[in-house]
């Protein structure tokens, strides 16, 4: 095979499965799938290790002070679902990339932070978490001087839903298997739950679809996205079993998991149920 025509088939093929699904925002596809799922597992660990090179201990107070950086997440896609920022710039606010946009601010911050914390002893979090949360509220400034809430009841029962189910989570395996009561833990439901919701209710109610590859599958053959919510409980509760029983010495790095697992729920589920209140 010439080379030439090597080059425009791996031209074709680049732009076929990575650069028109950023571009025309199209979804995602087996192969993208793949290729974004073990640049995370990647990305994952390198981003562990350098926190602990900075002397950050992941617990509980580090996974509470990222979720306004995660909220951020889902409000930046809004941000680019409503046209609001025009291209080049929009493109680096769709998935993956928006996770780097995200990662590098959020760590330039946490840098600022931690030096803020060895030269005044102010602890970090507070730094960090105050700057995320100021970010965070912007962004709900922006979209609201620019947007309006069309269906107001997309929001209230979109949380309340995704809460209801967290407490009947946390009252059953209180008495069942404590571990998977904690903090943590109920938060990763939570954020999960809140995803399920804002799917369940934009593909049955609105008619939105289903980007992801395999939640789409099923959806697909039950005709509800209500099957969110049991595909959600099928992946996440053997899998934050499985970090609180076999990572039981390694709590950083089972709550940093648990952080990744709050990410790629409640960003996504922001993004999803703040949308379709504003019909974007």
């Amino acid at each position: 095979m010439p080379l030439g025509v090597f080059n425009i088939g791996l031209y074709s093929f680049i732009r076929e499965y990575y650069v028109d699904p950023i571009l025309y925002d199209t979804g995602y596809n087996p192969i993208n799938t793949l290729t974004w799922a073990i640049l995370l597992i990647i990305f994952v660990l390198l981003l562990f290790k350098l926190l602990k090179r900075l002397g950050i201990v992941i617990d509980e107070t580090f996974v509470f002070a990222n979720i306004p950086y995660v909220v951020v997440g889902g409000l930046l896609r809004v941000v680019e679902d409503a046209e609001l920022i025009s291209p080049p710039l929009k493109y680096f606010l769709i998935t993956p990339l928006i996770y780097f946009v995200i990662f590098f601010v959020a760590i330039a911050v946490l840098v600022v932070s931690v030096m803020i914390r060895n030269s005044y002893g102010i602890r970090y979090e507070r730094v960090y978490g105050g700057f995320g949360l100021l970010w965070m509220f912007s962004l709900m400034v922006v979209l609201s001087w620019n947007l309006d809430i069309r269906e107001t009841l997309v929001l209230p029962f979109t949380f309340f839903v995704a809460g209801g189910i967290t407490v009947l989570f946390f009252l059953f395996f209180r008495k069942v298997y404590t571990p998977l009561s904690f903090k943590v833990n109920l938060a990763v439901i939570f954020a999960h739950m809140t995803d399920a919701s804002a799917t369940f209710i934009g593909i049955d109610f609105f008619n939105y679809w289903e980007k992801h590859v395999l939640p789409s599958f099923f959806i697909n053959l039950t005709g509800t996205a209500a099957v969110m919510y049991i595909l959600k409980f099928v992946v996440f509760i053997p899998l934050l079993y499985f970090l609180d029983k076999e990572l039981e010495t390694e709590r950083e790095l089972a709550n940093f998991l648990k952080f990744v697992l709050i990410t790629i729920g409640l960003a996504p589920g922001i993004r999803d149920a703040v949308r379709i209140a504003m019909g974007v």
